[in-house]
């Protein structure tokens, strides 16, 4: 049996009580991390952020998990903090409705436990596309893509009325938000 780094989740501060396979333990993609050295506050981000564009997009190729990794990071940089302050608080924030940002993120959902599932090589395919987007080596290809879906559902009324069409790549479709304030 594998064994995985393994982080309490939280939903909009409450304790779930539900443990999130973050990484495994025979896989340490520390070394892509081009940086300087790499703080836990850092790192700890960096496994999040990889976890969920695995549960989101792991079988989509590079440019697709790197569309989803910018749209996670364009939310945390929004000025607003709706999406939340941090890259963790983004994945892990649910509405007042109790559904999460992100469906990958709901204990509940197939995808969340994706890393028990899959080879260490889709988690270092989904590692090598999110590691740079992470550390800036790839500007966001629109600071206002803050918003995506699958393109297996109906694009819902609130993107239809609100937002604008950016791109579609594989099973996604991305969205802009012109009206949040990015600067």
């Amino acid at each position: 049996m594998r064994k995985f780094i393994k982080t309490r989740v939280t939903r909009n501060q409450y304790e779930q009580g539900v443990e999130l396979m973050l990484t495994p333990v025979d896989v340490d993609v520390r070394h892509l991390y081009m940086g300087e050295n790499i703080n836990f506050a850092q790192w700890n981000e960096l496994q999040h952020l990889i976890w969920i564009c695995g549960a989101e997009a792991r079988g989509e190729q590079k440019d697709g998990i790197e569309y989803v990794a910018h749209t996670i990071i364009n939310r945390q940089q929004a000025l607003v903090g709706y999406f939340g302050l941090s890259i963790r608080e983004v994945i892990h924030k649910c509405g007042k409705n109790g559904v999460y940002q992100f469906s990958a993120a709901d204990p509940e959902d197939p995808n969340f436990n994706w890393l028990e599932k899959e080879p260490k090589s889709v988690f270092y395919k989904v590692a090598k596309a999110v590691i740079p987007v992470y550390t800036k080596q790839i500007d966001s290809p629109n600071k206002h893509m803050l918003y995506y879906h699958a393109t297996s559902i109906e694009t819902p009324k609130f993107f239809k009325d609100k937002l604008i069409h950016y791109a579609t790549l594989g099973a996604h479709k991305f969205f802009l938000d012109p009206n949040i304030n990015m600067s």
